[in-house]
């Protein structure tokens, strides 16, 4: 997914079914590139202070106007760990817990 979102931040189109019966071997060449080109991404957006900035995320079929802070707080937030917790509650009876996606939360102005 880190190829997804590289493309997304950059205005690049992304196809995610070459994403589908990719092995361990092959996700593990894309992470060896896309993991530093991602991180390189997320230390000019934090050193530049731009996690407020948003720009057009084309996913697909969707477009979307997100904050680069949304989108790092969705990546390492919903997209592993809450994914991840909201199936295991789902799977106790613990449902209706929403998205919750961090891309989406508007919060009212402070004052």
């Amino acid at each position: 997914m880190l190829a997804m979102w590289n493309a997304v931040m950059a205005g690049r189109e992304y196809d995610l079914s070459v994403e589908e019966g990719q092995s361990l071997a092959e996700l593990r060449t894309v992470l060896d590139v896309e993991g530093p080109a991602f991180l390189a991404h997320v230390r000019a957006v934090t050193s530049q202070n731009r996690l407020d900035v948003t720009f057009v995320g084309v996913i697909g079929e969707r477009v979307e106007r997100i904050s680069y802070g949304g989108s790092l707080a969705h990546i390492l937030t919903f997209a592993a760990h809450r994914r991840t917790l909201v199936l295991a509650l789902d799977a106790h009876g613990e449902g209706g817990l929403g998205w919750g996606d961090p891309r989406f939360e508007v919060t009212e102005p402070r004052g």
